[in-house]
């Protein structure tokens, strides 16, 4: 949002640079059959109080500025992203990425979870919970245009690995910009 003065029978161009407001939150499950000891019924990302609007306004200073409601908490939904693996998937054992593009936010762990993966077996009525946050018990992070990406690692308990500069396998940090045929995320 520019406020600017026009001049009578002048056309006024502007150059401006946009810079992307919303992170990736990439959660990398591996192959199912190697992180599961049997067949999955579903996997849910759940995030309670994510941020959902924002405002865009002049001389911000690159600082999101969250939409607030009448009692002065921010405007947050519960978002909850859910997989339901069939058992073809599961027996062909091909990598599971789940991609979700997010707001800048901090993911909550005071505990109890809050902000959390969880898996459930087929034919079990108990549901494994894995809080999101690293193997040293610090909160993930989305950072406006960064990739988060979280692996999973579900033979060993609430251990996940978090990176926010990429993998050694390519710069896959910065979500960018994809091309002409745009579907919404670029991973490549």
């Amino acid at each position: 949002v520019i406020d600017r003065w026009a001049i009578a029978n002048s056309i006024l161009t502007e150059n401006v640079e946009l810079t992307r407001v919303t992170g990736q939150l990439i959660v990398d499950m591996g192959k199912l059959k190697d992180q599961f000891p049997k067949q999955v019924e579903y996997i849910e990302i759940h995030l309670n109080k994510t941020p959902v609007r924002f405002y865009v306004r002049d001389n911000a200073d690159n600082n999101i500025i969250y939409k607030t409601n009448s009692s002065d908490q921010r405007d947050d939904l519960l978002v909850t992203a859910k997989w339901f693996p069939t058992k073809e998937e599961f027996d062909e054992n091909k990598e599971v990425i789940i991609t979700l593009n997010l707001l800048p936010d901090v993911f909550v762990y005071d505990g109890k979870a809050e902000d959390y993966l969880s898996v459930k077996y087929d034919g079990d009525s108990k549901l494994n919970v894995y809080p999101l946050q690293n193997d040293n018990g610090e909160p993930i992070q989305i950072k406006p245009n960064t990739r988060t990406i979280v692996r999973f690692n579900g033979m060993h308990p609430e251990e996940f690995e978090v990176r926010y500069a990429g993998f050694a396998d390519g710069n896959d940090a910065v979500v960018g910009v994809d091309d002409d045929e745009w579907t919404g995320s670029k991973l490549d």
